[in-house]
């Protein structure tokens, strides 16, 4: 979740303060903080496909919860309890997508350069449009996230598990 996202949730539509924000925001750093170090600790014990699959779809049924909060006005608590349950799982799912993506193209020296520049390129696109329904509404902002995710869980179906179809069933 992208800062100036959070802070339009949390600020602007449940009117927290600027400090109960930055507890909020630190609560979420933590969270990637501690999923970011789990990579490195089940590294050849769980194979990365099985950790992008696992955070793909704990990041996708977060934002689904986040959605339906959004529409059925939940308090602030569960939207906390949501975006931490999207969110943190985003360290474990750039490890191994990353990862996968770099033993895929060994020998494009540019992939991870690419891999960085296109996830800014679309974070910076995708900015204006959380705000497009005005600053008093999530709706578009969880539409986005939802459908993101969803966009992912298909093409790791369509351009990953053919790959790595022995690893997921083993």
């Amino acid at each position: 979740l992208h800062c100036q996202d959070s802070s339009f949730l949390f600020q602007n539509i449940y009117g927290v303060s600027a400090q109960v924000y930055s507890y909020i925001f630190g609560a979420v750093g933590l969270g990637l903080m501690v999923m970011g170090m789990l990579p490195a600790r089940l590294a050849g014990t769980i194979r990365e496909v099985v950790i992008l699959r696992f955070s793909l779809f704990a990041s996708l049924g977060g934002a689904l919860f986040f959605l339906a909060g959004v529409f059925l006005d939940s308090p602030l608590w569960y939207a906390v309890v949501t975006i931490f349950a999207t969110v943190t799982p985003l360290s474990l799912m750039s490890a191994a997508s990353v990862s996968l993506a770099l033993s895929a193209a060994v020998k494009m020296r540019e992939a991870d350069q690419l891999i960085g520049f296109f996830s800014m390129v679309l974070g910076g696109v995708m900015m204006p449009v959380v705000g497009v329904a005005g600053d008093h509404t999530a709706v578009p902002m969880a539409v986005i996230m939802v459908s993101g995710y969803v966009f992912s869980v298909l093409c790791f179906y369509k351009m990953i598990v053919p790959r790595h179809l022995k690893e997921l069933r083993g």
